[in-house]
């Protein structure tokens, strides 16, 4: 298993992770598959499953195209954005395939009732 997934949206990329493992130890990984893709903006890291439903769950990072510029910033989203409501879903889609082990019991049934986290 790979420890991020990238989901492509209109205009930024979302990173997961997939396991207890933080995505932003692999950047050179990311910034390779972001490369291939030919992808240059903002991308959006979530780290549910890396520091499960804190303050600093989504990250936003700027690529150029070729490496992370500046500096992360926590972002701060409401419920009712629907990035987190994509990011239920995605989970949902794939609770057989990554690692929930931090997670608590009754926040993987949030999950599984497409509840927004």
């Amino acid at each position: 298993m790979n420890n991020f997934d990238v989901v492509i949206k209109d205009n930024f990329v979302i990173i997961y992770s997939t396991s207890y493992v933080n995505p932003l130890n692999f950047t050179e990984d990311i910034e390779q598959e972001l490369m291939a893709l030919k992808f240059a903006g903002k991308v959006i890291f979530d780290l549910l499953l890396t520091v499960g439903r804190e303050y600093n769950r989504y990250i936003e990072w700027e690529f150029d195209g070729k490496v992370f510029v500046g500096s992360t910033r926590i972002l701060e989203l409401l419920k009712k954005d629907n990035i987190r409501k994509e990011s239920t879903i995605h989970f949902k889609r794939n609770l057989l395939n990554y690692d929930f082990g931090i997670l608590p019991k009754s926040t993987l049934s949030i999950i599984d009732r497409e509840i927004t986290i």
